[in-house]
């Protein structure tokens, strides 16, 4: 009798940890997708005519909303908040899951026309701030003869603010899947399944 209890206790065991696996597999799936879709709505498209470098607070003058404050974005966004996108390729952001050791990579995608080592160091540079080298070509001015001379190449080292867009979506995605979490009650149900 004893034995018989064992075997379904084993049984038992072995069906919840594959119900929980799966449950823990779909909040990582669901972790991914809340991270990228939050990643992409920070990033907005960048202003096409701006008057300052950073944006300018103002008031409303007219309307419903008279006397009221409000933002105008500039030309960049400001550090601390999510970069400005200028093309389609940057809110191209994906997510894959590792289910046998429980992560999610979420990040931008690398395109094989841009050096895979530049676009790491960009995004990277986007998202913590810090140091780089960009590289130019066309006409330049020299400084002491002030003559306009084409040059082939030249290069300028240009310190970055960060401007996070992924961490905090991260934050938001993980506070949002345990709410699901909540709402569905999914281990409840991989309880009940077992």
């Amino acid at each position: 009798m004893a034995v018989t209890f064992k075997l379904s206790i084993d049984f038992k065991k072995q069906r919840l940890r594959k119900t929980v696996k799966s449950a823990e597999r779909a909040m990582l799936q669901k972790f991914g997708s809340f991270a990228r879709t939050a990643a992409r709505r920070s990033i907005k498209s960048a202003p096409k005519k701006a008057k300052t470098k950073h944006g300018f607070q103002t008031t409303y003058r007219s309307g419903k909303k008279a006397g009221q404050r409000r933002f105008v974005r500039g030309k960049y966004s400001r550090p601390g908040s999510p970069p400005y996108s200028r093309d389609k390729r940057s809110k191209d952001i994906r997510y894959a899951v590792n289910a046998s050791r429980g992560y999610v990579i979420c990040g931008p995608v690398v395109y094989s026309d841009a050096s895979k080592r530049s676009s790491r160091r960009a995004t990277n540079v986007a998202e913590f701030g810090g140091r780089t080298t960009l590289t130019f070509g066309g006409y330049r001015k020299k400084k002491k003869s002030g003559e306009t001379k084409y040059v082939r190449k030249w290069r300028k080292s240009v310190n970055y603010a960060a401007r996070p867009y992924l961490y905090p979506a991260g934050k938001q995605a993980a506070a949002d899947v345990m709410r699901s979490v909540e709402q569905d009650k999914i281990f409840l149900r991989a309880w009940r399944a077992s």
